[in-house]
């Protein structure tokens, strides 16, 4: 939102007005859609596919706001164009019934993660001992009253409901009158504390004799705006501005890898015939935010929670000091004296980082960190300080919350036509024990200095005189190493797309202090917004594709998953928050899926990589809880697999039982009293049934027994054996019931429970996607199979042009990607056209003035009969995805997924490797950091890049083969004829990291 309309009744009131016009005239009479910008065969015969590793421009899916470009370094970028003041394509909905006009961009690495804006500014979230914000903006945006006035108006009306759902299921929400008071906290307009000069900076300041203009384009006049760029990319974030012949190129970037920290490289080049002195300000400001748990986060909720979670801050006592050899600044917040330790599982990080600024380029001229002083009246656009004082003393500063910024100043002087580089570092360091914020400290004196480890990577490493180390050409190698290259004839974008969903699900990578390990998280607003991360059943969504992406960050991910779980009941825990706290998110305490989504990622995870050492491995359970003393990732699979055959258990009708949710969290909270009269809270959690979890589990339950059952290790074999027979007869029992909830056209959803315990079958009479998806991919019953499809196809995708929809009209990646998925068994044109639809240079061609969607976005998207089709949604008082619509790894994820699906990479059913079985497209090159590919009807040819030691099998599958094939495996050459379905079995050799095997399989003619 403009500065000019946060604090304007006039402004918000007319915006909901319009918007609820919107909303009518969309239900009334629905805007068409543009048709899919895509064709649906996979190109021609005869014809070559394009190197997937050299891309190629295509501007296919830029939307509105932009263009698709190849960057320096040949990699895709966006080119953000639109001025988002003047543009009105740029509002979006939020929460709090107005508007918003910043978009942002992801750019991090395995320690950090930043939001890189369209303003200009840059923020930064760390996850060592929970999410926390380094430099949080807030402009001082306030709450009007009559916002607080209806917040308060619908917890009164949704209290009847909530009432029920926290004494009949033992829900733990905030109670009523927490959440009136919630709402009546919202900052008010006499009330706007120090949230002044909260800019979070990220960008710089130039002054040119009396001139002094800001980077970043949110405070920038309309001159300067007209002359600058700004570019999202993999890895950094560009801005390009000029001003009275100076320009300035900032490229501010996340190091590939393990470092806590982002490197701002910038050139400063006299575009005059004169030489130019001017003096240079970094700006990066200091204003902590943690992301404590909040689970009402809705409109004025969410103001009320931000206030909360700055008044956190007043436990804390802040310091700055100046480290002289280091040439840094550094920030150090000193716990309260009570502060438990980081070991202790808590909602608040008390042993928060400290957060530096260096030069990295030289000596700086001045430094400042009195944010009220180097601001003043001027603010943002003008602050004070500079022209005014070369220099200012590093003060202690009382009474105040988060009072401190972070500037460096450099008088430069740049000969005619030449240009001057800087670089600086933001970031991180370990809190040391030696800062302690006495106030009688000596002023501007470091109490201690930057450890040796940082001064070698900053000071030596990414210095700027360092001419032996460029860490933008390092940049660049990380990322072209981690990408997905995927090309198919006739669809260009496809290339681009791949690529770029890889970058983004790697560059959401957090460390956990608490957990020992790297975590992807879902991300958007469950993190950014609530605090919370979750579920694992998304982790292990993610597990199937990071097998083929990053197998090492793929077993990182398993562990967490592992670490969740408690070892006294086997529970796989529904989220984290804080420093290493579980959660149950209020509704889902007892969830009975995660056991099934954990077992399919462990499985296809060893299936991929071969890495069979992986069961006889040490992971720990819930730190938090009892520890069993076999703590093998086998005995966590056993677990995992007793916890769901013996505690979630099959039910009376012969399905696996739902509990308080399934994949669908609130299927079972929606569906019950007060929502729907007939059906019971307490019978449903202790005896309904899930259709969903039992089809799951015809696909997941023969794959981790088969697993066990064909591991060399002769223990593991035994145990895989016994399970075995157990699985055969539970499979038998879920045949059983889910043919019995066939509804001639579809599959019932549940099976929930009335008040007298007798059956309610949910979603007789319409179909839901959720209950037909694993169907399909299980091809549970070859009977039903067409028809099934055909009711998907007529009712749920063919009349949604951005993929398949759920039954509220929305389309759920983790859901309808799984589709294209369950398509590829029978129907490949299908799986191949549902795969393009849900493409988001797709998605951007039918919805162009959408933000979201086009260089990330969130889980789910409204559909065409939707309000704000194309945008996404809120669940008010809880989650408003619409106020965070991005950075959501489902849609990255999903689609790399839903890529090697269609390319017919899976696990194999044996347990014994890969299946590599293309159908639609039949030719196609893919190049991933495990396995790469050639692909054509007659031949497939590859390489298998061995990321542990291991061993691993590939069945292949030509799409035209006769009845011999030539296998080459490295230099060995044999002739073999495929199995009774096709399949030619090739067992590579024993592996170790960094091993490269070739293998092809040829037609030979008949």
């Amino acid at each position: 939102m403009q500065k000019s309309d946060v604090n304007s009744v006039l402004a918000r009131t007319s915006y909901r007005v319009k918007r609820q016009l919107k909303k009518i005239r969309q239900r009334i009479a629905p805007e068409p859609a543009s048709p899919p910008a895509f064709t649906a065969q996979a190109g021609r015969a005869g014809t070559d596919v394009p190197d997937p590793v050299q891309f190629q421009a295509v501007a296919m899916g830029s939307g509105a706001f932009g263009e698709w470009i190849l960057d320096d370094a040949n990699l895709p970028a966006y080119r953000y164009t639109m001025n988002q003041f003047t543009d009105d394509k740029a509002q979006y909905p939020v929460s709090t019934g107005a508007f918003r006009r910043d978009h942002w961009h992801q750019i991090g690495n395995d320690r950090i993660t930043a939001l890189a804006s369209n303003d200009g500014v840059i923020q930064v979230l760390v996850g060592e001992q929970g999410f926390m914000y380094l430099n949080h903006f807030s402009h001082g945006s306030l709450v009007s009253s009559l916002g607080v006035v209806w917040a308060i108006i619908m917890i009164i009306l949704r209290t009847p409901s909530r009432f029920v759902r926290r004494f009949i299921l033992g829900s733990s929400e905030p109670g009523f009158w927490e959440q009136i008071r919630e709402a009546l906290s919202a900052p008010g307009a006499d009330r706007r504390d120090d949230l002044q000069h909260a800019y979070a900076g990220g960008y710089g300041y130039i002054q040119l004799g009396d001139a002094i203009w800001p980077t970043a384009y949110r405070y920038q006049p309309e001159a300067i705006r007209a002359t600058s760029e700004r570019i999202f990319g993999m890895g950094y974030y560009q801005t390009i501005c000029e001003h009275k012949g100076i320009q300035v190129t900032r490229t501010v970037y996340a190091p590939g890898g393990d470092v806590s920290a982002l490197l701002a490289d910038v050139d400063l080049t006299n575009l005059t015939d004169q030489p130019q002195t001017i003096s240079y300000y970094e700006y990066w400001d200091i204003n902590i935010q943690q992301l404590t748990l909040q689970l009402l986060r809705t409109g004025e909720f969410g103001a009320a929670g931000d206030a909360k979670r700055r008044r956190l801050n007043r436990e804390f006592t802040p310091c700055i000091n100046w480290d002289e050899e280091a040439k840094a600044l550094r920030f150090h917040f000193h716990p309260p004296e009570d502060a438990v330790s980081s070991a202790i599982p808590s909602q608040v990080n008390y042993q928060p980082l400290d957060v530096f600024l260096a030069d990295l380029s030289g000596v700086p001229d001045g430094k400042y960190t009195d944010k009220a002083r180097f601001f003043g009246q001027g603010g943002a656009q003008k602050p004070d300080a500079i022209g005014q004082w070369d220099d200012m003393d590093v003060e202690r500063i009382s009474h105040t919350i988060m009072p401190y910024c972070m500037v460096l100043r450099r008088e430069v002087t740049i000969p005619a036509g030449q240009t001057r580089r800087l670089r600086f570092a933001y970031g991180t360091v370990e809190s040391s024990d030696f800062l302690t914020c006495d106030e009688y400290a000596i002023f501007g004196v470091a109490e201690a200095q930057m450890p040796e480890e940082w001064m070698t990577q900053y000071q030596l490493t990414f210095h700027r005189e360092n001419n032996s180390y460029d860490p933008r050409d390092a940049l660049n190698d990380y990322w072209r190493n981690k990408l997905a290259y995927f090309s198919v004839i006739d669809e260009p974008q496809l290339q681009r797309e791949m690529a770029w969903h890889a970058y983004y699900l790697l560059s959401s990578t957090l460390y956990n202090q608490f957990f020992d390990t790297r975590i992807v998280p879902q991300g958007s607003a469950y993190l950014y917004l609530h605090g919370l991360d979750g579920a694992p059943r998304d982790f292990a969504l993610y597990v199937l594709a990071l097998a083929y992406m990053d197998p090492a960050l793929a077993r990182d991910v398993l562990c967490f998953v592992m670490q969740m779980t408690t070892g006294f009941s086997g529970q796989i825990a529904y989220a984290y928050t804080g420093n290493g706290q579980l959660s149950g998110a209020l509704i889902h305490t007892h969830p009975s899926d995660l056991d099934l989504f954990f077992l399919m990622g462990l499985s296809e995870y060893v299936n991929a990589t071969g890495d069979l050492d992986f069961l006889n491995e040490q992971v720990p359970f819930y730190a938090a809880r009892n520890q069993p003393r076999n703590q093998r990732v086998l005995n966590h699979v056993l677990l995992a697999y007793h916890h769901l055959m013996h505690i979630v258990g099959i039910g009376d009708n012969d399905l696996i039982r739902v509990r308080d949710g399934d994949w669908s969290d609130d299927v079972v909270i929606r569906n019950i009293f007060p929502f729907n009269m007939r059906v019971s809270p307490r019978n449903t959690v202790q005896h309904g049934e899930s259709v969903t979890n039992s089809q799951m589990a015809m696909y997941v339950l023969p794959r981790i027994a088969t697993l066990l059952t064909n591991h060399p290790d002769d223990e593991i074999h035994d145990i895989g054996t016994r399970m075995q027979a157990e699985v055969n007869e539970a499979l038998q029992r879920l045949a059983r019931g889910i043919k019995n909830i066939w509804q001639g056209d579809h599959y019932a959803r549940a099976i929930l429970r009335t008040w007298d315990n007798s059956n309610y079958i949910l979603s007789k009479d319409h179909t839901d996607l959720e209950a037909q998806v694993w169907a399909l991919i299980a091809d549970i019953d070859p009977d039903t199979t067409d028809t099934l499809k055909d009711t998907i196809y007529r009712q749920l995708d063919e009349p949604s042009n951005i993929g398949a929809t759920l039954r509220n009209g929305s389309i759920w990646p983790a859901v309808a990607q799984l589709l294209t998925w369950g398509y590829t068994r029978h129907y490949p044109e299908l799986a191949w056209q549902s795969f393009l639809k849900q493409t988001m240079a797709n998605r951007a061609m039918v919805y162009p003035n959408h933000w979201s969607n086009i260089w990330s976005g969130p889980d789910g998207v409204n559909g065409s009969k939707m309000a704000d089709p194309g945008g996404t949604y809120q669940s008010p008082p809880a989650t408003p995805m619409m106020d965070f619509p991005v950075m959501n790894n489902n849609q990255h994820a999903m689609a790399l997924l839903a890529m090697l699906r269609v390319c017919g990479i899976e696990a194999h059913p044996s347990g014994t490797g890969i299946q590599i079985a293309p159908q639609v497209p039949e030719r196609y090159k893919l190049d991933l950091p495990l396995i790469q590919l050639d692909v054509t009807p007659k031949h497939i040819r590859g390489l298998y890049r061995a990321h542990n030691s291991g061993q691993t099998t590939l069945h292949i599958r030509l799409a035209a083969a006769n009845a011999t094939v030539q296998v080459k495996v490295n230099e060995n050459i044999s002739t073999m004829t495929p199995d009774g379905d096709g399949f030619i079995k090739l067992e590579l050799p024993l592996f170790n990291p960094g091993d490269i095997i070739a293998f092809s399989v040829t037609d030979l003619p008949g």
